[in-house]
Protein backbone atom coordinates (compact mmCIF):
# COMPACT_ATOMS: atom_id res chain seq x y z
CA UNK A 1 0.00 0.00 0.00
CA UNK A 2 1.69 3.13 -1.18
CA UNK A 3 1.27 6.22 0.89
CA UNK A 4 -0.73 9.20 -1.08
CA UNK A 5 -0.25 13.20 -0.97
CA UNK A 6 -3.82 14.77 -0.24
CA UNK A 7 -4.80 18.53 -0.95
CA UNK A 8 -3.10 21.35 0.01
CA UNK A 9 -5.24 23.55 2.54
CA UNK A 10 -7.97 25.99 0.68
CA UNK A 11 -7.32 28.90 3.71
CA UNK A 12 -6.83 32.93 3.37
CA UNK A 13 -6.08 35.73 5.25
CA UNK A 14 -10.13 36.31 5.46
CA UNK A 15 -10.73 32.83 7.13
CA UNK A 16 -13.03 32.71 10.02
CA UNK A 17 -14.19 28.94 10.12
CA UNK A 18 -11.77 25.91 9.56
CA UNK A 19 -13.61 22.95 8.40
CA UNK A 20 -11.24 19.77 8.88
CA UNK A 21 -11.82 16.61 7.01
CA UNK A 22 -9.58 13.03 7.61
CA UNK A 23 -8.27 12.62 3.80
CA UNK A 24 -9.57 13.23 0.56
CA UNK A 25 -11.17 10.17 -1.72
CA UNK A 26 -8.95 8.88 -4.84
CA UNK A 27 -11.46 11.17 -6.77
CA UNK A 28 -10.93 14.18 -4.92
CA UNK A 29 -7.12 13.76 -4.65
CA UNK A 30 -6.94 12.69 -8.73
CA UNK A 31 -8.94 16.10 -9.65
CA UNK A 32 -7.25 18.55 -6.90
CA UNK A 33 -11.07 18.90 -5.51
CA UNK A 34 -12.39 18.85 -1.84
CA UNK A 35 -14.82 16.41 -1.79
CA UNK A 36 -14.79 16.17 -5.52
CA UNK A 37 -17.11 12.94 -5.20
CA UNK A 38 -20.33 14.38 -4.85
CA UNK A 39 -21.97 11.20 -5.81
CA UNK A 40 -20.99 9.42 -1.77
CA UNK A 41 -20.26 13.38 -0.86
CA UNK A 42 -23.16 16.10 0.14
CA UNK A 43 -20.64 18.61 1.25
CA UNK A 44 -21.33 21.30 -1.95
CA UNK A 45 -24.77 20.39 -1.70
CA UNK A 46 -25.36 21.45 1.66
CA UNK A 47 -22.73 24.48 0.77
CA UNK A 48 -24.75 25.57 -1.42
CA UNK A 49 -28.04 25.21 0.06
CA UNK A 50 -26.87 26.98 3.26
CA UNK A 51 -25.16 30.08 1.32
CA UNK A 52 -26.56 30.21 -2.23
CA UNK A 53 -29.95 28.94 -1.11
CA UNK A 54 -29.67 26.73 -4.65
CA UNK A 55 -29.81 23.10 -5.16
CA UNK A 56 -27.82 22.91 -7.89
CA UNK A 57 -24.31 22.98 -7.31
CA UNK A 58 -22.44 24.41 -10.23
CA UNK A 59 -19.56 21.61 -11.76
CA UNK A 60 -17.04 24.41 -11.40
CA UNK A 61 -14.01 24.17 -8.91
CA UNK A 62 -13.08 28.02 -9.22
CA UNK A 63 -16.83 29.01 -8.32
CA UNK A 64 -17.71 26.75 -5.72
CA UNK A 65 -14.36 28.01 -3.56
CA UNK A 66 -15.47 31.46 -4.31
CA UNK A 67 -18.15 30.65 -2.04
CA UNK A 68 -16.08 29.86 0.43
CA UNK A 69 -13.87 32.12 0.23
CA UNK A 70 -17.20 34.71 -0.01
CA UNK A 71 -18.22 33.25 3.89
CA UNK A 72 -15.04 33.02 5.22
CA UNK A 73 -14.14 29.36 4.96
CA UNK A 74 -11.39 27.54 4.77
CA UNK A 75 -10.77 23.88 4.48
CA UNK A 76 -8.03 21.11 5.41
CA UNK A 77 -7.37 17.61 6.14
CA UNK A 78 -5.78 16.27 9.28
CA UNK A 79 -3.61 13.89 6.96
CA UNK A 80 -1.32 15.47 4.60
CA UNK A 81 -0.01 11.76 3.26
CA UNK A 82 -1.58 9.02 3.88
CA UNK A 83 -1.72 5.02 2.81
CA UNK A 84 -5.28 3.23 2.61
CA UNK A 85 -6.94 0.53 0.62
CA UNK A 86 -10.23 2.53 -0.61
CA UNK A 87 -11.64 5.95 0.80
CA UNK A 88 -12.89 4.58 4.04
CA UNK A 89 -11.23 6.60 6.66
CA UNK A 90 -11.24 3.17 8.50
CA UNK A 91 -8.99 1.77 6.06
CA UNK A 92 -6.17 4.18 6.40
CA UNK A 93 -2.42 2.70 8.11
CA UNK A 94 -2.57 4.60 10.71
CA UNK A 95 1.53 3.48 10.82
CA UNK A 96 2.01 5.52 7.07
CA UNK A 97 0.71 8.91 7.55
CA UNK A 98 1.46 11.80 7.95
CA UNK A 99 0.12 15.62 9.24
CA UNK A 100 -1.01 18.38 8.10
CA UNK A 101 0.40 21.19 10.40
CA UNK A 102 -2.12 22.62 11.75
CA UNK A 103 -1.17 24.45 14.68
CA UNK A 104 1.57 26.68 11.74
CA UNK A 105 -1.86 26.90 9.82
CA UNK A 106 -3.54 28.22 12.66
CA UNK A 107 -1.17 30.40 13.95
CA UNK A 108 -0.43 32.16 10.39
CA UNK A 109 -4.33 32.35 9.82
CA UNK A 110 -5.37 34.20 13.38
CA UNK A 111 -8.47 35.39 12.29
CA UNK A 112 -9.85 31.29 12.31
CA UNK A 113 -12.48 31.70 14.84
CA UNK A 114 -14.02 28.06 15.02
CA UNK A 115 -12.74 24.65 13.56
CA UNK A 116 -15.84 22.23 12.08
CA UNK A 117 -14.95 18.60 11.72
CA UNK A 118 -16.35 17.00 9.46
CA UNK A 119 -17.02 13.98 11.28
CA UNK A 120 -16.09 12.29 14.46
CA UNK A 121 -12.55 10.77 12.79
CA UNK A 122 -11.45 13.79 12.09
CA UNK A 123 -11.93 15.03 15.32
CA UNK A 124 -10.34 12.27 16.98
CA UNK A 125 -7.25 12.59 15.57
CA UNK A 126 -7.08 15.98 15.37
CA UNK A 127 -7.57 15.89 19.22
CA UNK A 128 -5.11 13.53 19.76
CA UNK A 129 -2.58 15.00 17.71
CA UNK A 130 -2.93 19.14 18.29
CA UNK A 131 -4.01 19.07 21.75
CA UNK A 132 -2.82 22.31 22.73
CA UNK A 133 -4.86 23.86 20.23
CA UNK A 134 -7.68 25.94 22.10
CA UNK A 135 -10.01 27.35 19.01
CA UNK A 136 -13.36 26.38 19.66
CA UNK A 137 -14.16 23.27 17.99
CA UNK A 138 -17.45 21.41 17.08
CA UNK A 139 -18.08 17.85 15.40
CA UNK A 140 -20.90 17.86 12.41
CA UNK A 141 -22.30 15.07 10.64
CA UNK A 142 -20.13 13.61 7.93
CA UNK A 143 -20.66 14.85 4.44
CA UNK A 144 -19.71 11.40 3.56
CA UNK A 145 -21.87 8.83 2.11
CA UNK A 146 -23.68 7.82 5.48
CA UNK A 147 -26.94 6.60 4.10
CA UNK A 148 -28.03 6.89 8.21
CA UNK A 149 -28.19 10.24 8.68
CA UNK A 150 -30.51 12.03 5.30
CA UNK A 151 -29.64 15.32 3.83
CA UNK A 152 -31.97 17.24 5.51
CA UNK A 153 -31.06 16.32 9.03
CA UNK A 154 -27.35 16.90 8.03
CA UNK A 155 -28.31 20.29 6.31
CA UNK A 156 -30.38 21.32 9.72
CA UNK A 157 -26.70 20.37 11.80
CA UNK A 158 -24.16 21.96 9.12
CA UNK A 159 -26.70 25.06 9.70
CA UNK A 160 -26.45 24.93 13.04
CA UNK A 161 -22.42 25.00 13.38
CA UNK A 162 -21.64 27.23 10.71
CA UNK A 163 -24.43 29.79 12.30
CA UNK A 164 -22.89 29.73 15.76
Amino acid sequence: MEKEKGLEPFIDNDSEILIVGTFPSGISICSEQYYANTSHNSFWKLIYKIYEDKDIVPNNYPKRKEVLKKNKIALCDVYSWAARLGNSDSKIDKKNIEYHKLDELLGNHPNIKKIIFNGQEAAKVFKKEFPNITTLTYIAESTSGNRMIYFKEKLANWQDLLSL
